[in-house]
């Protein structure tokens, strides 16, 4: 299956919560044999396009702090519209 991660900073987790959630749930879900792609924030150079099997792309966000969260999430939605996954989880 291929499943899709965003809403997130990235992994591995350094932040809160949800981050966390994904570190662990996207590392199992990979163990299970699933195709998991996680969108994360910034586009500076050097960073892991995989992590313990797991794909990781970046994408921008409007860096502020009402509207980095929402702008990446908007920006990696229509990303996943175009890419064929079984399950987006947001």
């Amino acid at each position: 299956m291929r499943i899709s991660i965003l809403g997130i900073r990235g992994i591995p987790a350094r932040y809160g919560g949800f981050e966390t959630n994904v570190h662990i749930t996207a590392k199992e879900l990979v163990r299970r044999g699933h195709k998991v792609v996680v969108y994360c924030r910034g586009l500076r150079k050097g960073r892991p396009r995989e992590w313990e099997g797991v794909s990781l792309r970046y994408l921008p966000a409007i860096e502020s702090k009402n509207l980095s969260t929402i702008s990446h999430t908007a920006l990696s939605a229509l990303f996943c519209i175009f890419r064929r996954s079984d399950v987006v989880h947001i």
